[in-house]
Order: structure tokens, then sequence, then C-alpha cells
């Protein structure tokens, strides 16, 4: 009896001792910050001349990108992603949109990827597309963005902190749709009535949405991720650039 308890403690010593390295030996940069109780939807909503400041204190405070180039040997990290109650990871970039679908935030190979901007664009783009997997299997950043497809959870966090190595933007989320074969979101160098239209586009067919003004000047954040109603479907989410 006592040969059985002493090798069912040992399994259960190997198993902790075996996740415990699996969790701290994660290198992706990620650090969730809840809302303060404090700063609520009608505070951030008002018209006060403290709004942005508000809105300001629902985001970690600007990093250092370059400590995080030099902790991780990838000069590919261009910005850190932050949603309030979801998630704040950095944001590589290649030069193309291949790598980073099977390459970890130190380079290395790992089938769960890392999250990464679109290779045609920058941070100062007229639209940034930013991409991630989703997983049913692993605890990845992008999982949560199905948060939002909640009513109550898209009507309560609205905004989107993107950080450069120039300083913080702040997006209003416009909308949360899902595709399956109009893939025209990844077409990111429109301009004029084209882009308008491409905004109209990413506010149509959509799951939920609210009424943001844009016009020809406005700057778009587009975060993808997959679905699971098919093989060829993504969820998207648009933001728009807080003036």
């Amino acid at each position: 009896m006592n040969k059985r308890r002493n090798v069912i403690i040992s399994i259960f010593i190997i198993l902790f001792v075996g996740g415990l390295l699996y969790f701290t030996s994660t290198k992706v940069f990620q650090y969730n910050k809840p809302v303060s109780s404090v700063i609520t939807q009608e505070v951030v909503n008002n018209n006060s001349e403290d709004v942005k400041e508000d809105i300001n204190k629902l985001f970690s405070p600007d990093i250092d990108l370059n400590t995080y180039r030099e902790k991780y040997n990838n000069k590919n990290i261009v910005a850190r992603l932050e949603i309030p109650n979801m998630f704040n990871v950095l944001i590589t970039q290649a030069d193309n949109n291949d790598y980073y679908l099977n390459h970890a935030i130190d380079n290395k190979y790992d089938k769960k990827g890392t999250e990464y901007m679109d290779y045609r664009v920058t941070t100062n783009s007229r639209q940034i597309n930013i991409y991630g997997h989703n997983s049913k299997t692993y605890d990845i950043p992008f999982r949560k963005l199905e948060n939002f497809l909640d009513k109550d959870f898209f009507d309560n966090n609205m905004y989107i902190l993107l950080q450069d190595d120039n300083g913080r933007k702040i997006y209003k989320i416009y909308a949360i749709k899902e595709v399956s074969s109009d893939y025209s979101h990844m077409r990111v160098k429109l301009e004029g009535e084209d882009f308008i239209n491409q905004i109209k586009n990413l506010g149509s067919n959509y799951i939920y949405k609210r009424d943001i003004p844009y016009n020809e000047n406005s700057k778009i954040l587009v975060i993808q991720t997959c679905s699971y109603t098919s093989d060829t479907s993504y969820y998207v989410i648009t933001a728009i650039l807080e003036e």
C-alpha cells in the first residue's frame, strides 16, 4: 500500500513540476492589467476635458521596446498591443505574412506562432493589420478575442492601445464580424473613396458594431484571428484611431 501511495505521489510531483516549468519558461511578453473599477464606462464616454486622461488610465505604462528586442534577440519586435481585460502582448513583423505563423517571439519554431503585423504596413500606416492564432487547446492571447462575441463584453470594452517607438495610439473598436470568403480587409493600401468603402465593408454583416464617425483621413486597426465555423473563417475586429 505504501509503495503504491509513493508511486502516486511521485507521479503528482512530476506532473506539477513539469507544468510549472512549462509556464515559467514561456517567453512571450504578456501582462494583463485589469481596468480600474473607478474608471467607468460613463466617465470614459462623457465630454469632459479629462476624457483622454481617463482612457489612458485603462492601459499599462509604456515600455521600452528595445529592452525586449535585446531580451529575445529579435529586431522584428515593432510594437505592443493591449486590450484591457484581455491581453498585453508584443507584436512582431517579418518580411512576409507566413514566418510568425509558426515562430515564437524568440524566433524559435513554435506551432502556436506569435502575434504579428502585416509586412506591407508600418505602425504609421492608415490601415494596420495584425494577425494571430486562435486555439481550442492553448491559452494564447488572441483566443480571448472571442470574448467580443458577448454583447455585454463588446459594449463595455471598446479601446485598444498600440504602442510603438514613438509612443501610443488609442483606437476605439468599431465592429466585429466573421468572414469566410470576402477577405477584402487584407487590402491595406487604399486611398480616398476606396478607403471609405473599406471601412463601410468592415462595418457590414457585423456581429456587433458601434457608431463611430470616420472619413478618408481616418486611421484604422484591423485584428484577425481564426474562427471555427470553417477552415477558411476568421473573426475580424476593426477599430478607428481616436483623434
